[in-house]
């Protein structure tokens, strides 16, 4: 968990909650170099949103540049390694 990724993502302003949530639940999973790689599942059971609605919400956190795929995907569960976009972490 890193904290400095979950105030950056609580102080953005979003247009929709939905998509605010994932992204915190997101920040939530970054490890020390600020990467996750959580399922969809996972946070779908953790938003309380259905696995359609967490894929839209994804796609728009790429499509406004808060999240970028690394191109990489964890080894040991095949899931996409993302990386929030933090300013202060060499991110846009």
């Amino acid at each position: 968990m890193s904290v400095e990724a979950i105030t950056w993502a609580l102080n953005l302003r979003l247009d929709r909650s939905s998509t605010k949530f994932v992204l915190v639940v997101m920040t939530n999973c970054a490890n020390s170099d600020m990467t996750c790689y959580p399922s969809v599942a996972y946070l779908a059971d953790v938003t309380s949103q259905n696995q359609k609605t967490v894929g839209k919400n994804l796609c728009h956190l790429k499509e406004i540049g808060l999240i970028q795929s690394t191109g990489k995907q964890d080894e040991g569960t095949d899931q996409v390694i993302y990386k929030p976009n933090i300013p202060e972490k060499g991110g846009v």
